[in-house]
């Protein structure tokens, strides 16, 4: 027997939650980006920081500052929901 991984609401007839099973689970549907990676333009969205945003587009945190100095941005804790950021290629180095 496969272990419980999400509970779906109950249903009706039952009463009882629905269990999905690791195999039903839907896949993850964020792809890293590949080698030839331009910049891009990005939407922040509820609970986004730079640390989760570098990971998004760079596989790692280590990049936030990179993203901060291309949108002259020096506080962190400024980031706004519908904000548009200007995602830089991938520097050489993290700042």
């Amino acid at each position: 027997m496969k272990p419980e991984t999400e509970m779906k609401e109950p249903e009706a007839e039952t009463g009882k939650p629905e269990v999905m099973t690791e195999r039903e689970a839907p896949a993850a549907t964020e792809v890293a980006p590949g080698p030839a990676f331009k910049g891009a333009d990005y939407i922040v969205q509820k609970g986004d920081t730079f640390a989760n945003i570098s990971i998004r587009f760079y596989g790692t945190s280590r990049y936030d500052r990179a993203i901060m100095k291309a949108n002259g941005v020096t506080d962190p804790w400024t980031l706004k929901v519908g904000q548009k950021l200007v995602i830089p290629e991938k520097p050489e180095e993290p700042d």
